[in-house]
């Protein structure tokens, strides 16, 4: 959609809200989710949908999860929302359309996904071979990644995404056997989630495929929606079996007699045989598992009574974190910091557990109600100028847009605290620049 309509329905929005107010915020509710939904699916094909990506997702998680755990929850229900709901929504409804207005505040130099596209196209020109090259790069560190210093694991992690990287090389090149290439990188992936039973950075990458296949193959409104009906069908099966599954390879039953195959095969059976794939359970379960509103009114409970606001002190120990390497600043904060956690939400998480804060979260711990709702327009605001300069940059460089997801890897989850999100950025940026420079000046080669 145009940035013109998007602020036009971002204003309608604020002024329902306005007249409406947040007690009984159901229906705001459902049409902000569908409004953020229809946006992502109308972007598809036609750009880079990365910014209604984002906000899809943090709709979902920030609006619609707590929706549903306010409506289909019981009240003593260990999830169930822990503030009212007038003043939840207060917070969160404004939080969402700020943010929508920053991310869209600055304008992609392109036109359209055609003109991508054929910016592309026009230069892989005889550059067939360099997919393979970054897939290849990708598959040495994701390996060599065990034998390399700890301090260096993150820039490796980064690293190891290139083969990533290099599948969409190898998708918008006129290669006749790029699908078996493409194939081989997905099937290692969907290797890599099942062996660590961790599966976000598989329907992660999975949608930013989607996202640029979808430039190439110009796909119906209705293929949209089927694509998508289908990726939540996923999603939403392995939340159903991963509790058991990942209690049997983290709790080290896996063995010659019970393989993980085993273990997935038992778990779908007995559900399906059971109550079905969407039983009261699992519907709970998928409730818990988009609410990232629980951990925001936790927030909002424990901060001021118990924590005084931080006024900007995360923000800027953020920044500092992410701009200053380590020696120069050793008592920085690391993201995703368990004792900010558990500072502003209150809640003690056990041995193994990891929860963040998350920008909305942040942004209240910080700035309380009306300030933190205004903080998530600038965080919107720096993630369009970062796509906008990378638009910008793309002219010249069309090969930039593919390197889009690994920017906004962690920054497009709603979960993820502001210092996770931005210190991914820019590094990832360093990491980008670095390898662009070593291909030109080493390997003589203009990625």
């Amino acid at each position: 959609m145009k940035p013109s309509i998007i602020f036009a329905y971002i204003i309608l929005f604020f002024l329902l809200s306005f007249i409406w107010g947040y007690e009984d915020a159901g229906i705001f509710c459902l049409l902000l989710t569908g409004f953020t939904v229809f946006n992502f699916i109308k972007e598809i094909g036609e750009k880079v949908a990365i910014r209604s990506l984002i906000l899809m997702i943090a709709t979902l998680q920030w609006i619609l999860g707590p929706y549903l755990s306010y409506n289909f929850l019981h009240p003593f229900d260990y999830y169930y929302m822990p503030v009212p709901q007038a003043e939840y929504f207060a917070l969160a409804i404004p939080g969402v359309l700020f943010f929508a207005a920053g991310l869209y505040a600055m304008q992609d130099k392109y036109e359209s996904g055609s003109q991508i596209l054929s910016n592309l196209r026009l230069y892989f020109e005889g550059k067939h071979s360099i997919g393979l090259y970054l897939i290849a790069a990708g598959f040495f560190f994701s390996y060599a990644g065990k034998f390399m210093p700890a301090s260096l694991a993150f820039f490796v992690y980064l690293l190891a995404n290139l083969k990533y990287i290099g599948a969409f090389y190898v998708l918008l090149s006129n290669r006749k056997d790029k699908y078996i290439y493409i194939g081989l990188v997905l099937f290692f992936l969907v290797v890599d989630a099942f062996a660590m039973a961790l599966f976000h950075d598989l329907l992660l990458w999975m949608a930013f495929l989607f996202l640029l296949f979808s430039l190439s193959y110009k796909l119906s409104f209705i293929k949209k929606i089927s694509v998508l009906g289908a990726g939540f069908l996923v999603a939403f099966t392995l939340q159903a079996v991963k509790g058991d599954y990942r209690g049997a390879v983290w709790g080290g039953q896996i063995s010659e007699e019970l393989t993980k195959t085993d273990v997935l095969e038992s778990s779908l059976e007995t559900m399906l045989a059971g109550e079905g794939l969407f039983s009261e359970k699992n519907n709970k379960n998928f409730i818990y598992r988009i609410n990232q509103g629980w951990i925001v009114g936790h927030i909002m409970v424990n901060t001021p009574q118990n924590e005084p606001y931080a006024e900007g002190e995360t923000i800027k120990e953020g920044i500092k974190a992410t701009l200053l390497p380590r020696f120069l600043a050793p008592d920085k904060v690391l993201s995703g910091g368990k004792d900010l956690f558990e500072k502003y939400s209150g809640l003690e998480l056990i041995e193994g557990t990891s929860m963040d804060l998350s920008p909305l979260g942040e942004a209240y711990a910080n700035f309380a109600t009306s300030g933190g709702a205004i903080f998530m327009f600038f965080l919107g605001l720096l993630y369009a100028a970062v796509l906008s300069h990378i638009s910008k940059l793309s002219l010249t460089t069309p090969s930039l847009v593919l390197w889009i997801p690994l920017l906004f890897q962690q920054a497009i989850k709603a979960e993820s605290d502001i210092t996770t999100g931005i210190n991914h950025i820019f590094k990832a940026a360093i990491v980008i620049f670095l390898v662009y420079w070593i291909a030109k000046h080493f390997f003589r080669t203009k990625l």
